[in-house]
This record gives C-alpha cells, sequence and structure tokens, in this order.
C-alpha cells in the first residue's frame, strides 16, 4: 500500500469534512428515496471517495508571521471547519474578533468615545454661535472624520 493511499485513508477516517460532507449526501439521498439503508449508503459513499478523491497538496502563507506550511486541502478545510476564521474573497483567513485583539478595532473605539464626548459638551451648550459650542462642533468633527478615513 503506497503512502498516498494510507494518507488518504487515514484523512477519511478522521476528517471533520469529510463526515460533514457524507451526513449532507446521505439526507439528500434518504430524502430523495427514504427506504434505502443507511449502511448501504455509507458504503457507498465511503467506496465513491477512496475511488474519487484527492489530496492535493497546498502552501500555507501566514504574512504576520512570516511563517509557510506545507499540506494539504483537506486539512485546510478541516481546519476551517473546526476554527471558523473569516474569510476573505481573495482566500486570506483572519481570526475572529473574539479570538485576538484588533487594534484598528480599539483605535475607532477611542474615536466615537472622544466624539460621543465632544458632542455631549456641545449640547450642553445653550449659545450655538458661541465660539466655545464652535470649538467643540470642530473637535467632533474631526473625530467623525478620523473615524471613517
Amino acid at each position: 500500500m503506497s503512502k498516498k493511499t494510507v494518507d488518504l485513508d487515514v484523512a477519511i477516517e478522521t476528517s471533520g469534512f469529510i463526515d460533514l460532507w457524507k451526513k449532507q449526501m446521505e439526507e439528500s439521498l434518504l430524502h430523495i428515496n427514504p427506504d434505502l439503508d443507511k449502511d448501504i449508503i455509507d458504503e457507498v459513499l465511503n467506496e465513491e471517495i477512496k475511488e474519487k478523491m484527492q489530496l492535493p497538496e497546498v502552501v500555507l502563507d501566514n504574512n504576520f508571521t512570516g511563517e509557510t506550511r506545507d499540506t494539504n486541502l483537506l486539512s485546510v478545510l478541516d481546519w476551517v471547519i473546526d476554527r471558523k476564521p473569516l474569510i476573505a474573497g481573495n482566500g486570506t483567513f483572519y481570526k475572529n474578533q473574539h479570538e485576538a485583539i484588533n487594534p484598528i478595532a480599539a483605535m475607532l473605539d477611542g474615536f466615537l468615545k472622544e466624539r460621543k464626548a465632544l458632542k455631549k459638551k456641545m449640547f450642553a451648550i445653550d449659545d450655538p454661535e458661541s465660539d466655545v459650542y464652535k470649538d467643540l462642533d470642530r473637535g467632533q468633527q474631526n473625530q467623525k472624520i478620523l473615524c471613517n478615513s
């Protein structure tokens, strides 16, 4: 038995992606024909996977840490199912907000809090034509521009 076959057998047995795919296929087949035997469906799906499954190699580059890793597409799919990262249209993975501090978001929160404080002071002034009111208005507008830049 070749290394590729062994790797494929192990991947089939341990892959969360393949488990999810098999469950969806079983549900679809049973929806079409509820009289099908689940054991036979599982056997047929396993044979189809073994005959047609490929494990293309991929290279992952972490531009933040400068690390590179060789792996296969199935392990990437399993990682995506397990970690549920944010995925950009170009295939870039990002951590979820609860996993890491986002310094840009923290900076924006600071700008928004400062703007809110300036507006509160500004609206506490009765005369909108006063210099203090106008200074506070310019300050909150500057904070708004910083947030939108």
